[in-house]
């Protein structure tokens, strides 16, 4: 799994107290990353500490890896190592880092406050939106992301043609289409 930027502590709990069920035995790394759970994060440090004792408290820091701030090169190698893509921030007014993971082909899991939620992410096509800080419903998303990922060509097609329709090429011809309307409307009125 990973886990980006905005560390949320169900995510962590849920992990690692067993309320997402049978989610350690499908979280595997495809390369020598290792196991169990990866916790990326943004420049800021913020609530990582808290995490890390937390870790420590529960006795499960051979499950659990933190893998601090990398930079842009090292993003794909270690989106392409991951089963599941989850976001489960609190405010994200988009969160590039959603594109990212989609444009690897990776199952996305984000709560409903990830603005790109609403774009990117068809249930039960290339993943799910849960409602913020639901441990229940973040359980289930990726439980059920994990489960039902057997098809995963397909469905890595859908979230890297999601993607694709998001890039920033695709943006900017939106946005030039957009104007040029808004052109053609006022010059008719």
């Amino acid at each position: 799994m990973c886990c980006a930027n905005k560390f949320n502590e169900i995510v962590l709990n849920g992990a690692i107290n067993g309320r997402l069920p049978h989610c350690s035995a499908h979280i595997q790394k495809r390369r020598a990353i290792g196991n169990g759970a990866h916790l990326g994060q943004g420049h800021s440090a913020g609530p990582v500490e808290n995490l890390r004792e937390l870790v420590k408290h529960l006795g499960v820091e051979e499950h659990v890896h933190f893998l601090g701030f990398h930079q842009r090169d090292d993003l794909v190698e270690l989106y392409t190592c991951a089963d599941v893509f989850c976001l489960p921030s609190r405010h994200e007014p988009w969160g590039v880092v959603v594109n990212e993971a989609a444009a690897c082909g990776l199952p996305l899991v984000v709560s409903d406050r990830v603005g790109a939620g609403r774009d990117l992410v068809t249930a039960g096509e290339n993943g799910r939106v849960v409602p913020v800080e639901d441990a229940e419903a973040l359980k289930a998303a990726i439980h059920g992301v994990l489960n039902g990922w057997e098809s995963a060509d397909g469905r890595n097609e859908v979230s890297r043609s999601v993607a694709r329709k998001w890039s920033y090429d695709f943006a900017q011809a939106e946005f030039r289409s957009l104007v040029e309307d808004l052109m053609r409307k006022l010059v008719q009125t």
